[in-house]
């Protein structure tokens, strides 16, 4: 896929391109990124989180793609899989100054009972 297709907004060039590519190359990571994130801003959350699920077993010591999934998981309106996600990762993050901040706020918003 071409970085223009991705970013010109020709959302299904990319993915179909995503798709050949996870055929060709399936353990590589930033295949699955890519469509996990054009996923997210159509809002097919199942799809995002599908391929989220799939990139943190392939890359399991890789904080910012575990707290990618748990923001996804609280944006799909499945909080108590974003809370699990949180706690089965935190020691990953806790290790991850630079996302700390984020985790730990994602942490105070799932600490409120849910609607």
């Amino acid at each position: 896929m071409s970085e223009l297709e991705a970013d010109s907004g020709n959302r299904d060039a990319a993915l179909a391109a995503l798709e050949r590519a996870t055929k060709t190359t399936p353990n590589y990571a930033e295949t699955y990124c890519r469509r996990a994130l054009i996923y997210i801003k159509q809002e097919r959350w199942e799809d995002a989180l599908r391929d989220l699920l799939f990139l943190v077993e392939l890359r399991p010591k890789s904080p910012e793609y575990a707290l990618l999934l748990a923001r996804t998981a609280y944006a799909a309106g499945k909080r108590s899989q974003a809370r699990e996600i949180l706690t089965k990762y935190a020691e990953l993050f806790a290790a991850s100054r630079q996302l700390l901040g984020d985790v730990e706020w994602r942490q105070r918003q799932l600490a409120k009972p849910d609607p």
